[in-house]
Parts: C-alpha cells; structure tokens; sequence
C-alpha cells in the first residue's frame, strides 16, 4: 500500500473485524494490515486481544478496541463489568460497550447512565477509553438528543452510532445529530455500512472524530 492513500485517513480508522465466523488467521490479518496501514485502532473480539497485543507491539501507538454487550447490550452490568475487567488486564485500550437497549427505550435512563458510568471509571482507572454503542437505527431524532446529552454526562469519550449487527449502521444524519448535541469532550464513532471511502468522508463531514469499518484497508489501497 502506497503512503499516499493513508496520510488524510489512517488516524480515523477502527479496523474492525467482529464477525463470528472468522478465523485466528483472519484477525491476525486484521493486526498486520493495521500495522502496515498504521491505523488508529484494531476492533475485534475479546478472546483476540492477547494475540493482538502480541502482534501490535511493533507498534504501540496502535489500539487495541474490543466489545462489552455486544451485539445487543442487555447483559447484567455485572457481566459487564467482568467482561471489561478481563479485556484491560488481556492488553485491550480501548472498550466499545452496548447500552443496555431494553432500558434506554423504557425510559429508565438514570439505570443506563449508571451502567456507562460504572465502566467509564473501570477504564479511566486504566487509561483506556470508553465508547458507547447506543444502536442508533432504533432510535428517532429525540432519542438521539437524550442518548447523547446521557452519554456526555458520565464522562465517556465517545458515543458510538452502531454495531453493524442491527437493522442499520450509521447514517449522515445520525452523526449530525450526535455533533449538535454533543459537548465538547465527548468524540463521534461512526460504524456500521461504510464500505467505500465516499462513505467515510461523509462520516466525517457529518462530524465523526472514529470510523469502525472492516474495508477501510480495500478502499484505501484501492484510492492511493
């Protein structure tokens, strides 16, 4: 891969790679690209994270993302918590987590922001870094304001559109609406559907600081 292609980009990617059927080979593929492409972060399973930091020490400034509730969100906070305690002591720097969804669309919002907090100190005592899945395409343009406004207040720094595994991925307007609503420490995840570097542009036009893709390697190459 020529440098050209990277040098707008590479800082923007999540390099991700969540699907349950891949292989150990797959991901440490995922590893070796992120460290030729020297992007930001890899994305991938918990039980990874150990052959990732293997792997990743050539370069250290690379992150090592993996996922807390994932796909749906509606474990315990207590599983939760364990699940984000294992990946920190495996070498994970940052947690992507699910909100707890069935809670969100109750209205029990304090439960959620309590949740988010309780893992947003488990990292910060790390020094790693908090996103926060909220599963957008369920959500209206009110939704996205609360969920947003909730987000910020406990401290995290980022909300993350999507899982990739729900009805939709991000959207231009999703974004947007996050940006509008968010304060300022609080940074933007698109994820989900970004396929082309077309989409990712619109990403972040929209306001997006991350982009979680698993083409981002393709598209690049492809457009150096």
């Amino acid at each position: 891969m020529t440098k050209s292609g990277l040098d707008k980009y590479h800082h923007y990617i999540d390099h991700t790679l969540l699907k349950p059927t891949s292989k150990i080979q797959d991901f440490e593929r995922l590893c070796e690209q992120a460290l030729e492409a020297n992007f930001k972060a890899v994305c991938l399973p918990s039980c990874h994270v150990k052959m990732a930091k293997n792997i990743l020490h050539k370069n250290k400034k690379i992150e090592i993302c993996t996922v807390v509730g994932f796909p749906l969100g509606y474990e315990t906070t207590e599983a939760k918590t364990r699940q984000t305690e294992i990946a920190l002591n495996d070498g994970a720097t940052e947690i992507d987590m699910v909100i707890n969804q069935s809670w969100f669309h109750s209205g029990n919002f304090s439960e959620v922001q309590k949740e988010i907090q309780e893992l947003n100190h488990m990292t910060s005592v790390a020094r790693a870094c908090l996103k926060v899945i909220v599963e957008s395409c369920y959500m209206n343009a009110k939704d996205i304001e609360i969920v947003t406004k909730l987000v910020g207040d406990t401290g995290a720094q980022f909300i993350k559109t999507s899982t990739g595994f729900g009805s939709g991925g991000a959207t231009v307007e999703a974004v947007q609406l996050m940006k509008k609503f968010a304060p300022p420490h609080l940074f933007i995840k698109a994820s989900g559907g970004i396929k082309t570097l077309l989409d990712l542009e619109k990403m972040i036009e929209a306001g997006a600081n991350r982009i979680g893709t698993s083409s981002a390697y393709e598209f690049l190459r492809d457009n150096s």
